[in-house]
């Protein structure tokens, strides 16, 4: 399989496995033990403080710059990987700020799954050559097909 082929399967993966989480994590909510289904519900009511606030104002962006990055990796875009790489380091310096997360453990594998695929398209996207411009032009790399006698 080409390493081009490769970096879109796993773009396409990782984005799976993220609505996958999403879905899976919204279905098992109602699973999880009382103690952690009410703090859930007492974190959902009460009120989005001004911090909170912020890092949303930041992660959409954030989004955003990821939704671009993908689909420039998805037409072999050199300067997709870069901000995709930039949107990633971001995110998950940000991580760290967005306080406690409490999630079934079936959808947080998922999760990670799709963070191992994102791993992959950044490996793939700088330590391989599925990014490489081809040269299309026949003369720029010497017509093989039709060679000229030297004269």
């Amino acid at each position: 399989m080409k390493s081009s082929t490769l970096l879109r399967l796993c773009l396409v993966l990782m984005w799976v496995f993220v609505v996958i989480s999403i879905v899976a994590s919204l279905i098992l909510e109602p699973s999880l033990p009382e103690p952690l289904a009410a703090w859930l519900k007492a974190d959902a009511e009460r009120d989005i403080t001004a911090g909170e606030f912020a890092l949303l104002a930041a992660f959409i962006p954030l989004l955003v710059s990821i939704i671009v990055a993908t689909a420039g990796l998805l037409c072999l875009q050199r300067w997709a990987a870069w901000l995709y790489l930039v949107t990633t380091v971001i995110g998950t310096l940000l991580m760290p700020f967005t306080g406690p997360t409490v999630e079934h453990a079936l959808a947080d594998t998922i999760d990670e799954i799709g963070i191992i695929m994102s791993g992959m398209v950044i490996a793939l996207a700088f330590f391989t050559d599925s990014l490489k411009k081809k040269d299309a032009s026949p003369m720029a790399q010497g017509d093989r097909t039709n060679p000229q006698p030297a004269p």
